[in-house]
């Protein structure tokens, strides 16, 4: 994962794996990143190879520290095929914004 500060927003990029393996590092991430309260994140999912409940998990609580309890706005630039269809099967597109084959990588 790679985090870009900007005076406007916060640009996160996950690429790789997004699962209960890489967690425990990427939590401490998003922890940081939370402190910093950004009032907008965009995050970038098109680099991402496989995401498993827990990766999906982390991805619902950078929404929920972001969006309800800072008052920020979640934006999602791209998502790969692999977390398209782990939305899709989940329902949360809508919930990440997701509008089909438009941000699809």
């Amino acid at each position: 994962m790679s985090v870009v500060y900007g005076p406007c927003s916060t640009l996160v990029v996950f690429h790789g794996e997004l699962d209960v393996a890489t967690l425990h590092d990427l939590r401490e991430e998003v922890a940081r990143i939370l402190a910093f309260a950004p009032s907008v994140v965009v995050l970038d999912l098109g680099r991402v190879d496989f995401i498993d409940s827990m990766g999906v998990v982390l991805l619902l609580q950078i929404r929920q520290g972001i969006v309800h309890h800072q008052g920020g706005t979640l934006k999602v630039a791209a998502v790969s095929p692999a977390v398209h269809h782990v939305f899709d099967v989940c329902g949360l597109t809508h919930v990440f914004n997701v509008d089909g084959d438009a941000n699809l990588v």
